[in-house]
């Protein structure tokens, strides 16, 4: 099974012969440590050899297969947009989400002469040694090496005065995620030259819902990532991610995963004891094996 930790670097065996189901939750970037084997979609297939990369967008499954003549061992990471808000821009993880739901074009296979297989291999070196911190910006680097394609080309700017469309437009697409949604909408409304009114018409229109929904969505990825990586009580998780009142924060959560941030911890814990891991206390963790039957 796929590991679905963000920007933690992982190790897997697939055995001689057999195959692997790969169904990503997440963007995964994987690289071939030792052996050779086969991707599957459907009818097309992928060779790949040591060295190579294959890179999937989530919910694309696919298999690896193992050849006759030994086990395929690779390491992978995933990144998740929606954690990536204070990097990513509104607009940006909206055109990721657009890409992963069409998945043309993956899996991906990059040969192991491509820069970004190469640069791979220095990610390994970089967690063998222990640095984690560069480790995770290389695999923001390695990701947005892929990611950047799927976005559109940058609009020339006109040279007459901005509309509030197109003021709204630049903002979305230059202010990263986060700081947007922390602003009030009447410093955004400011910036984009219109009423509070106004701008929420135009968020409702590129986004299909209202700014706080977008805001409290924000605030309930923050809660489930502290929920799974630290040990803090609910109503610490629950201040530490913006919400003021524990029992909305429950409320909320309940209704965006269909369990209490207490039951989402526990089956987390669960799963983590199930496949003989503890829960990650940084966002590299200690690599290990998977033997896939």
């Amino acid at each position: 099974m796929i590991c679905s930790s963000h920007l933690a670097l992982h190790e897997a065996s697939v055995l001689v012969a057999t195959e692997w189901n790969v169904n990503p939750d997440a963007w995964l970037f994987l690289r071939v440590l030792q052996g050779a084997g086969c991707a599957f979609r459907g009818t097309s297939s992928l060779l790949l050899n040591e060295g190579d990369a294959l890179v999937n967008a989530p919910g694309i499954a696919c298999q690896l297969r193992a050849s006759q003549l030994g086990a395929l061992r690779v390491q992978y990471f995933q990144v998740l947009p929606e954690l990536l808000t204070g990097v990513l821009s509104a607009s940006e993880r909206q055109h990721l989400e657009r890409a992963a739901k069409q998945g043309r074009g993956f899996p991906r296979h990059l040969t192991a002469s491509t820069p970004f297989a190469r640069q791979f291999a220095e990610l390994d070196r970089q967690v063998t040694a222990g640095q984690t911190l560069l480790a995770r910006c290389e695999m923001l680097h390695l990701s947005a090496m892929i990611l950047t394609e799927q976005l559109p080309p940058p609009a020339s700017q006109p040279n007459q005065m901005l509309t509030a469309q197109q003021r709204f437009e630049m903002m979305i697409t230059q202010m990263v995620e986060s700081e947007l949604l922390y602003q009030s909408p009447a410093v955004l409304a400011q910036q984009c030259g219109c009423s509070v009114r106004h701008f929420n018409r135009l968020f409702y229109n590129q986004f299909g819902h209202s700014f706080v929904p977008g805001r409290i969505e924000l605030y309930l990825q923050k809660a489930k990532q502290l929920l799974e990586e630290t040990d803090g009580k609910v109503i610490d998780v629950a201040m530490d991610s913006g919400f003021n009142h524990v029992g909305f924060f429950t409320s909320r959560f309940k209704k965006r995963f269909g369990c209490t941030p207490s039951e989402w911890r526990k089956r987390k814990e669960q799963t983590a004891k199930a496949n003989g891991k503890h829960r990650r206390r940084t966002a590299v963790a200690p690599r290990h094996l998977l033997a896939t039957v």
